[in-house]
């Protein structure tokens, strides 16, 4: 067998484990959180984003008195609660699912970003996120129960 075809295949093994730990690990969460798995593993669509938060008017604030030009303006946005909600609990469960298949089947970011289809900037802050999330008690035992279940035990 020649190095490239080698290459290739350690390649192709590499990102079908990373794609599997990627799975799994939206699998608990989504059972954990309660959200649908699908949801988790695609994450919210950009035009689903873009939806939530649209322009409502602008309104002058400030204008110069001696010239009449505008100083500042003010921008309104109309956004939905309940839909806002739930795109961040989705982006939280994602960054979930992201952050276990890391750490419990340790793949590499760079490979794991390839399999959820993200830049590897973005899974590196979805990882510094949920760093940041684990400082909150309740957040670390879900964490720590679905690393156990991951791992094959009883949480």
């Amino acid at each position: 067998m020649n190095k490239a075809l080698a290459r290739r295949l350690c390649a192709s093994a590499d990102r079908l484990q990373s794609h599997a730990a990627f799975l799994a690990a939206c699998e608990i969460v989504a059972l954990r959180r309660n959200l649908p798995a699908a949801q988790i593993r695609s994450g919210p669509s950009p035009s689903e984003t873009h939806k939530l938060i649209q322009l409502k008017g602008v309104r002058i604030v400030d204008r110069d008195e001696d010239t009449g030009r505008i100083r500042s303006i003010a921008y309104a946005w109309e956004a939905d609660p309940g839909e806002i909600d739930r795109i961040r609990a989705l982006v939280a469960a994602r960054q979930d699912a992201l952050y276990l298949a890391a750490t419990v089947f340790g793949r590499g970011h760079r490979s794991l970003a390839r399999a959820a289809g993200i830049s590897h900037t973005a899974m590196r802050l979805a990882l510094a996120a949920v760093e940041e999330r684990r400082s909150d008690p309740i957040v670390d035992r879900m964490l720590d129960e679905a690393e156990l279940q991951l791992m094959g035990e009883p949480a």
